[in-house]
Formats: structure tokens, sequence, C-alpha cells
């Protein structure tokens, strides 16, 4: 029953979520239960996929608000260029063969590689000082709340993010006949 359950979620992740939101998430829990003492993955399958799901779309959103932003910075612009979100979309119309779409899954896909590397290496830095806050609680707790308090904040500026792509798209697909 269990490999069905994972058989039918595996069939609904489209190849975008498969390559931002799983992949990277399965990659990081196993490098980091490789790497370090702390414990991610469980005996089922099921809560592997969601955790690896979970773990992804959120290096994800760190990899589109931060990796990107920090990327964009970098010679002035110059190192990251972008076209405004209306010329993508007036672009993606005329892409017959869908190539333009595959570029940018293809794109989004070594952002969020990048920011799974980066989250690795942080929370290897994190695991060589965990033992040494072991001895106090309080110390765990306040970096339990840090830590959700940064995920709250992703999150939050992701939808904010994604609110305006939709609102852009919206606007430029009713300014054309």
């Amino acid at each position: 029953m269990i490999a069905e359950i994972c058989k039918t979620i595996m069939g609904r992740i489209s190849s975008y979520e498969l390559l931002n939101n799983l992949l990277p998430g399965a990659i990081y829990v196993v490098a980091v239960e490789r790497l370090t003492d702390f414990r991610i993955f469980t005996d089922d399958a099921l809560r592997n996929i969601i955790i690896s799901y979970t773990v992804g779309l959120i290096i994800s959103r760190i990899g589109s608000l931060v990796i990107e932003e920090l990327l964009k910075k970098i010679k002035k612009g110059k190192w990251l260029e972008r076209v405004n979100y209306e010329e993508y979309v007036r672009a993606e119309k005329r892409d017959d063969n869908g190539q333009l779409r595959r570029l940018s899954m293809t794109n989004n896909a070594y952002r969020s590689l990048t920011a799974t590397f980066v989250c690795i290496l942080l929370t290897v830095c994190l695991s060589l000082i965990w033992p040494n806050i072991s001895t106090f609680p309080w110390i765990r707790q306040i970096f339990v709340i840090l830590g959700l308090i940064i995920v709250i904040t992703v999150i939050c500026f992701s939808y904010k993010k994604q609110t305006r792509y939709v609102t852009k798209r919206v606007k430029t697909m009713n300014k054309e006949p």
C-alpha cells in the first residue's frame, strides 16, 4: 500500500517540482546524514518523500530569494542578467517548441542546486558547533526558534514574489488582444 501511495505521489510531481524541490531536498538530506550526526530520514518511504520535497521546497525558495539576489548584485547586475517578466511572457508565447520553458526550468534547477550545496555547507558548519551547545538546552531551543523564523520569512517572501509573478502575468495577458 505504501508503495502504491509513493508511486501515485511520484506520478503527480511535475518535472519542474522533481528538479527544483524533490531532488535538492533528497540531496540535502542524504548529504547531511552522511556528513553529520543529524538524522532526518525515517524508515517510512512516504515520510521520506514528504521530508525531501518540503526541505527541497524551502531550499528552492532560498535559492530564489537569497542566491539569485546575491548573484544579481555581483558586478552591479552584469554577472547575472535578467529580462523583465513581460518580455519573458511574450517570448514564451512565441516559443512553439517549449524550449524557453525547458531552459528556464534548467536555469531554476541550477539555482536550486547552488542553494542546496550552500545549505549543506551551512549545516555541516552548524554540526561542528552543535555538540558544544548541546549542554545548554535553551540555546538549542533558540536555534530552533531562529530556524523557524527564517523558514517562515523565506516562505512569506516567496509568496510575495510568486504573487507578483501571477499579477504581472495576468496584466501582460490582459494587455494583448
